[in-house]
């Protein structure tokens, strides 16, 4: 590779901050799914804890990430 091969697809580089953005939506995604499922069966809820903690982390390293590139 010489450095000049073209963006992978599904890549934008043209908008750089958008990810911490849908990175977000996730995560209220997320804590909506638990909500719901914690009106049918509080303990699949509680299952569903570990996900929202990660897609909480991931967003929070996605926007550090941002940051960075932004800088």
């Amino acid at each position: 590779m010489n450095g000049s091969s073209p963006a992978q697809p599904g890549l934008r580089p043209s908008q750089p901050t958008g990810g911490p953005g849908e990175a977000l939506l996730l995560d209220l995604r997320g804590l909506e799914l638990i909500h719901r499922t914690a009106r049918v069966d509080t303990a699949r809820a509680r299952a569903l804890l570990p996900y929202a903690g990660w897609c909480a982390f991931a967003t929070a390293l996605n926007m550090a990430i941002a940051k960075r590139n932004a800088s």
